[in-house]
């Protein structure tokens, strides 16, 4: 982000708005009434990365928590704010809370609790707390604030189409000193937060996908290497169980007379040649005696659990692979 660019985290750059009231000053105090989310939608985020400091009052216990962990200097208080005192449900005046505190100066006084509004304003004591700056989001469920503003010299400055700004007759000269035009159009780019947000969420899922890739691409390069390893394991039992199917055959007194003499022409042929010899046996020699069925019996036999034995092998071989690949 450029130095020129100007990041505004509030939904309707309230943060901007406010920030044209009080050019002047380097290091205010704020207090924000449904503080909500310390970031996103926040009209008081912006002053506290200006080292500005002040009192987060949000009843959410999970927003709250939010607030303790992104605004460790600030005073987050998990209340709520009505116009009286209820300690059974957590609940206190504006009076109380800013005596509790001892809050002695606020810059700006920002509220949004919907249809409340007329109620927070109501709990405040006037004559020993004025805020300089009133934001308060309108609602048209709310009893109108107006008249009770205006009986403590407020005066309505400002209406960005959400919220009403209000300025205490003390402080009515900051009036001259606001600017909309200049203040949300002058020198820099606005970029809402949400805009950086969307940034942020799409490089993050850029990152993601590359390191999903990457991952992918190693379990691939190990399955490869296991599946390498195993083939060779594999061939090298099939050698053995084609030794021994082969000795057993050369010395068992139940092989076939041309599958002895083949294995004793060849001691190094396959034990397809063999198994061909012995189809061709079987093909030529016609059935003469019992022997003979019992060479047949036991021969299949064998192979029976030869096949059963290297299926197995090959199940498990093949899980191996399968649970290389997850891992």
């Amino acid at each position: 982000m450029n130095s020129s660019e100007i990041i505004s985290y509030a939904r309707n750059r309230e943060d901007l708005i406010i920030e044209g009231f009080f050019a002047d000053v380097a290091k205010g105090v704020y207090v924000d009434v449904g503080a909500n989310h310390p970031v996103q939608g926040s009209a008081t985020k912006l002053f506290y990365q200006k080292s500005w400091r002040g009192f987060n009052i949000e009843p959410t216990k999970r927003m709250y928590q939010l607030l303790c962990f992104d605004r460790p200097e600030d005073t987050n208080l998990n209340i709520g704010v009505a116009g009286t005192d209820d300690n059974k449900r957590s609940i206190q005046r504006l009076a109380t809370i800013f005596k509790a505190q001892g809050i002695k100066h606020i810059h700006f006084l920002k509220i949004a609790v919907k249809e409340l509004g007329y109620e927070v304003l109501q709990g405040n004591d006037w004559k020993a707390y004025r805020p300089e700056l009133i934001c308060i989001e309108s609602d048209p469920h709310s009893r109108d604030w107006r008249p009770l503003l205006a009986k403590h010299d407020y005066s309505q400055v400002f209406f960005d189409g959400l919220n009403e700004y209000y300025l205490a007759k003390e402080a009515s000269i900051r009036k001259e000193a606001f600017k909309y035009p200049e203040q949300l159009l002058g020198p820099g780019t606005i970029l809402p937060f949400t805009f950086i947000q969307r940034q942020w969420s799409q490089a993050r899922e850029v990152a993601l996908k590359t390191l999903q890739l990457r991952h992918t691409e190693y379990l691939l390069q190990m399955a490869h290497k296991r599946t390498v390893t195993y083939r060779k394991e594999l061939k090298h039992f099939w050698k053995v169980t084609n030794e021994k199917i082969i000795e057993y055959l050369t010395r068992s007194r139940y092989t076939p007379a041309p599958v002895f003499a083949a294995a004793q022409v060849a001691p190094d042929a396959s034990l397809k040649t063999l198994i061909r010899s012995y189809q061709e046996s079987v093909s030529i020699v016609p059935y003469r005696a019992p022997r003979t069925k019992k060479v047949v019996k036991k021969t299949l036999w064998f192979g029976y659990r030869i096949l059963r034995k290297s299926t197995k092998i090959i199940v498990r071989l093949a899980r191996q692979v399968v649970k290389g690949g997850q891992k």
